[in-house]
């Protein structure tokens, strides 16, 4: 276990396991690490690495589906051209034809509605309770009256 070392996020230098003598390890440049967000950070490089070859081979796939689609097809170039490629041919083919370009039509945003109020819920009251509400307003009126 001596010879393992640690990668560390924040700087180019290595901490091999034996240098923790506890939870916590400074590098030569001054960086404290804790050993648990090492192997944290270990862990994911390793899923770093498996995705990319995952997505590696999600591609060679994809491209042996076309070639293979496009042979069924009956087409002789299927692969996907590199940009010089297609650069290459709208080059030698402007040079005997005249290419419009396609208008490109104007972005407008669309417009911004304006949000609207909530209706509110009035609460319903009774009769007696209307009445109530009404006499009450009256006696507050009467009494700043007189």
């Amino acid at each position: 276990m001596s010879g393992e070392f640690y990668v560390l996020p924040l700087c180019d230098h290595e901490i091999a396991v034996s240098d923790f003598t506890s939870d916590w390890v400074q590098c030569r440049c001054g960086i404290y690490y804790r050993e648990s967000s090492l192997i944290a950070f270990k862990d994911a490089l390793k899923q770093l690495s498996a995705a990319s070859t995952r997505l590696d081979h999600i591609e060679a796939a994809a491209e042996r589906l076309n070639l293979q689609r496009a042979s069924e097809l009956g087409y002789q170039d299927a692969s996907p051209a590199a940009p010089a490629q297609v650069a290459a041919e709208a080059g030698s083919s402007a040079a005997t034809t005249t290419v419009v370009a396609p208008e490109i039509p104007k972005f407008t945003p669309p417009p911004v509605a304006k949000p609207t109020r909530p209706k509110r819920e009035l609460p319903k009251l009774s009769p007696q309770q209307t009445l109530l509400a009404v006499a009450g307003a009256l006696i507050v009126i009467a009494l700043t009256i007189f």
